[in-house]
């Protein structure tokens, strides 16, 4: 610092390319000097008494910029170093450094950028071992603001706008308390989900517990609703009701919807069972043929829709009835036609 300037109503730039080691200065000089507004004191605080190693400005709004490394700076104060080290330090019993930003549109209270290739434009650390410490804070007061905002402009590769990493087996990469939005795909174990949730697992085993109400298991491959066990070792799919009394499943569908429950052996379309609301009837279909029809009013056809309590019809044109051995049988219906008859033999 010139000393010229050192008296000046107005600070016009200080710069610092070496380390300043605090010396006495006359303070009684400054002190005696009352035109002067403006000042920069080492040692003092208050003119006329002599501190410990600080620096005080004071007066009113500085003119011009300060560089502490630079000669040519571009903001009201500017520290610059070639060395790998801290630019700025700060240790206090309160708050080290305050940001505020009183510009009506997008202001920051804290601006912050790094260029290496591993660099961290904000490195917070909460060094306590006790207690639960923040290497970051951010609190929003907007009525529709956000806390914490990450984003990535890139659209090559694999980016991050918000990236969390805890270690230990108590330890939480993320941790929210309330709702989560998402407005893409979500990946669990995949870095390239094409699914609303996507879950890849690299170990097999539970893949999904949801409050043990929805169940995976890549192991066993089961799925369960309610219930974690298979009840048999062959059961892939199985629900649990915890309803005292009638429970299970319903398949919805709208009021002209054919709801239906479908087999399948080897991939093949092999039987499955519906309710036809244009019938009333639920339908037993096998190998694409409707085979047993039960309508709303208790009439149950077989190969036919009924029209009578018992409607029966058969390519054979014949009706058996046989008792566990084969040889009483009931009825034996034979002939054609509406005047068919009825036979029922003697036990042979």
């Amino acid at each position: 610092m010139e000393a010229d300037n050192a008296l000046c109503p107005q600070v016009q730039e200080m710069n610092f390319n070496t380390i300043i080691t605090p010396v006495a200065v006359a303070v009684a000089t400054l002190a005696s000097a009352g035109a002067i507004v403006n000042y920069v004191e080492l040692q003092t605080n208050s003119p006329g008494t002599a501190q410990t190693g600080n620096i005080h400005v004071t007066g009113t709004v500085l003119a011009s910029k300060v560089g502490v490394g630079t000669a040519s700076s571009t903001f009201p104060l500017a520290v610059m170093s070639t060395l790998d080290t801290t630019g700025i330090w700060s240790k206090t019993a309160g708050t080290a450094i305050t940001g505020q930003s009183t510009k009506a549109g997008t202001g920051y209270g804290g601006y912050f950028s790094a260029s290496g290739t591993s660099a961290r434009a904000v490195f917070g650390e909460a060094t306590s071992l006790s207690g639960a410490g923040y290497g970051g804070y951010f609190v929003s007061r907007s009525l529709q603001g956000t806390g914490v905002y990450g984003y990535n402009p890139n659209t090559i590769g694999i980016n991050y706008g918000v990236r969390g990493r805890a270690d230990g087996g108590l330890s939480w990469a993320g941790y929210f308390e309330g709702r989560g939005f998402f407005a893409g795909e979500v990946g669990i174990g995949s870095t390239a989900p094409d699914a609303g949730l996507q879950i890849d697992r690299t170990v097999a085993g539970i893949g999904l517990n949801a409050n043990d109400l929805l169940y995976t298991n890549e192991t066993s491959h089961f799925v369960g609703v309610g219930r974690s066990n298979r009840i048999s070792g062959n059961e892939v799919f199985g629900l649990d009701s915890p309803i005292h009394g009638f429970g299970g499943m319903y398949i919805k569908s709208p009021a002209d919807g054919i709801p239906f429950y479908g087999y399948s052996a080897g991939g093949n379309f092999s039987a499955y069972h519906y309710y036809d609301p244009s019938r009333l009837s639920w339908i037993l279909s096998v190998n694409n043929q409707d085979k047993l029809f039960v309508d709303t009013s208790g009439r149950v056809g077989i190969g036919v829709q009924p029209t009578a309590p018992l409607d029966v019809m058969l390519g054979l044109n014949k009706l058996q009835f046989v008792n566990e051995s084969g040889l009483f049988p009931g009825i034996n219906s034979t002939g054609t036609g509406p005047n068919a008859g009825l036979i029922s033999p003697e036990p042979c």
